[in-house]
């Protein structure tokens, strides 16, 4: 016999492939991160959600129980089975709280996908509950053998009223401080229940994939009991055609895999806010679920309780000291040092869990345009750097997200990450030379400012607050400019590189550490590479190993956005030679390599997340673009 949790996505997927909106090739203009505000017009209040129904009232056209099979279950141990009543319909739930200790808890009515409830739907909802919530998960009416008739989004929601006011009533639980979250249908409702009435005891809601268009019942037809030609009756069950009447915030989830992504545009409200995580219909229900109770969480105990441990994030660890004494003999102090402090502006945060999110994606790098394109299935893009101004496109308006940004970052275990290292590369097929593009301005720069020659290999890098640019000249020395200004504020000459054959000097990679209290770079001469670590507020050098790396032996890479030297937490090493090698920082050996296994290929640099985790793009089978994952993975660090 099949699992309930095996039915349920079955039949959420039929849902989403018969509502047409994969392979949808509607286009949007721009993110759906943030709403943008529209041009302040007056208009007149509108008219409650409650009078809207009151004025159309349903016809249904099927009367009849939900269409999904279920399974009788007994609640787990700790979970009460109890009724509850929605006009003359006594309906059952699930309710289990926190161990009582004489207080009150904050709590949150969960709504199940699809149109059964099985005990694979609490354990999704027990994020919930370990964070120090009561939790209810209704049964709704014409659901597991409820009285009442499957009404689609109209009965139901005077169910989900129903739910919330009778949570309000018990003595444990917290009224003011009532929440709703739900998946799919699930969240469908718990969208809608930011238009009931203000009386109703939700003080917000979250849902994930459950943002519908009024237009997707047209294509539901088959399931839908009521006149789906009747538009009125469609746009009363959808929070995206009725966001006027929107009486208090809803966090409105969406994997940028989902095929619903496409008109998740559609509709503005300051209640509404979208929020864009990675996964599609059925994996980014994690990554919105684990926000949205770490959103809640702060909500509803500020300090006084601590989130569990696996919702905790984990933060980038930084040296408790960082060496600043020089480790060159009779080394002089650098001809020009005015520099700054110039750390990432935001605490890095990573939370754990795995991100795993098929696309496709397209490598740009060898036409004259900025980065990677990505799209996931249903040829939506979901990452794209700028068009070069004078090549035309079929992509349409693409949606601008930075996948090598995302992969630079700490923050959510999701696509909601703040850029920890921005990618500034352009390519050329006409140049040996990437183009670079100066933060402050994103103008090109094909040569350095002030003039001279850049090393071999051409490479910049910017410091973690954007302040400042560096790069090797062909002088052998390190040089670096003020961003706002192209200002020369450093000069430092590498004595070390004196011994070199002529004045070929390559470099292979750079790289800040996140606080912006150290750089880094592997350069030399095939043969005669070294990794060298400077301290940035003096210029001091502060580790000088010679390295055995693929730079030894050949030209450095051409590809830019492969060139990030990136730092290890807690000053342990570096990750180098495309994310692959690690290299302790005591000795400069080599203290581990990273092989990904026959199932799992990238030839994208992985990026480092706090807790030493990478993410990257991968592909599963090389012969196919449709089997790409952005996914992460956690560092090994056993010596080899």
């Amino acid at each position: 016999m099949r699992s309930r949790s095996a039915l349920a996505h079955r039949f959420a997927t039929v849902l989403l492939v018969c509502s047409g909106l994969i392979g949808c090739e509607r286009r949007r203009s721009d993110s759906p991160r943030v709403s943008e505000s529209p041009s302040e017009v007056a208009t007149p209040t509108p008219p409650s959600f409650t009078e809207l129904r009151a004025e159309k009232p349903t016809r249904l056209t099927h009367i009849g129980a939900a269409p999904q099979p279920y399974e009788h279950e007994p609640p787990p141990e700790g979970v009460a089975e109890v009724t509850y009543r929605s006009g003359e319909l006594d309906l059952k739930a699930w309710y289990a709280a926190p161990e009582n200790h004489g207080e009150s808890f904050p709590a949150v009515v969960y709504f199940h996908s699809g149109h059964a409830f099985g005990r694979s739907d609490f354990d999704e909802a027990r994020v919930f509950l370990d964070a120090g919530f009561a939790v209810m998960t209704p049964m709704l009416r014409g659901e597991n053998g409820n009285p009442g008739n499957f009404e689609l989004f109209w009965g139901e929601f005077d169910d989900a009223v129903a739910s919330v006011n009778w949570l309000a009533k018990q003595p444990e639980v917290d009224a003011d401080n009532i929440y709703t979250f739900g998946h799919s249908i699930g969240g469908g409702l718990s969208a809608l229940l930011s238009l009931a009435d203000p009386e109703v005891p939700v003080r917000h809601g979250g849902s994930c994939g459950g943002y519908y268009p009024s237009s997707v019942f047209t294509e539901w037809a088959d399931t839908s009991p009521f006149d789906v030609s009747d538009t009125t009756e469609c746009e009363l069950r959808t929070l995206a055609a009725n966001v006027n009447s929107m009486r208090r915030d809803h966090h409105a989830y969406i994997g940028v895999a989902d095929p619903l992504a496409s008109t998740f545009k559609q509709g503005y409200s300051t209640h509404l806010h979208r929020e864009l995580v990675l996964g599609d219909h059925f994996t980014s229900l994690g990554p919105s679920m684990f926000d949205y109770a770490r959103r809640i969480h702060r909500e509803a105990f500020g300090d006084s309780r601590k989130l569990p441990r696996h919702l905790q994030p984990v933060r980038w660890k930084h040296p408790d000291r960082v060496a600043t004494a020089s480790v060159i003999d009779d080394a002089q102090p650098p001809e020009l040092w005015n520099v700054k402090d110039d750390p990432y502006p935001l605490v890095i945060e990573h939370y754990p869990g795995e991100v795993r999110c098929p696309v496709m994606i397209i490598d740009a790098s060898r036409s004259e345009s900025r980065g990677d394109v990505a799209f996931p299935y249903g040829f939506e893009p979901i990452a794209k750097l700028t068009e070069h101004p004078n090549q035309s496109t079929h992509l349409g308006s693409p949606l601008w997200i930075d996948l090598r940004m995302m992969m630079a970052t700490g923050g959510h275990g999701s696509a909601r990450f703040e850029v920890l290292q921005r990618n500034n590369y352009g390519f050329s097929n006409d140049s040996y030379h990437g183009l670079f593009h100066w933060p402050a301005t994103g103008e090109v720069i094909r040569e350095p400012p002030g003039g001279g020659r850049l090393a071999v290999g051409h490479v910049y890098d910017v410091s973690p607050g954007q302040r400042y640019v560096v790069a090797f000249s062909d002088q052998k020395e390190l040089l670096v400019w003020e961003t706002d200004t192209k200002t020369l504020v450093g000069r430092s000459p590498l004595p070390l590189l004196s011994g070199l054959d002529g004045e070929y000097l390559a470099v292979a990679e750079l790289g800040f550490s996140p606080d912006g209290a150290e750089f880094a770079a592997v350069l030399g001469q095939p043969g005669k590479m070294r990794l060298m670590n400077w301290h940035w507020i003096s210029g001091a050098i502060t580790a000088n190993f010679p390295v055995n790396t693929a730079w030894s032996s050949s030209r450095p890479a051409r590809r830019q956005h492969r060139r990030q030297l990136q730092f290890l937490e807690n000053g342990q090493g570096w990750l180098s030679e495309f994310g692959r090698i690690i290299v302790d920082r005591d000795s400069g050996e080599r203290r581990g390599s990273l092989f990904f296994g026959a199932d799992l290929y990238t030839n994208s640099t992985p990026r480092l997340l706090a807790g030493n985790r990478l993410m990257s793009v991968f592909l599963q089978d090389k012969s196919s673009l449709y089997h790409h994952l952005i996914a992460t993975i956690q560092l090994p660090l056993d010596r080899e």
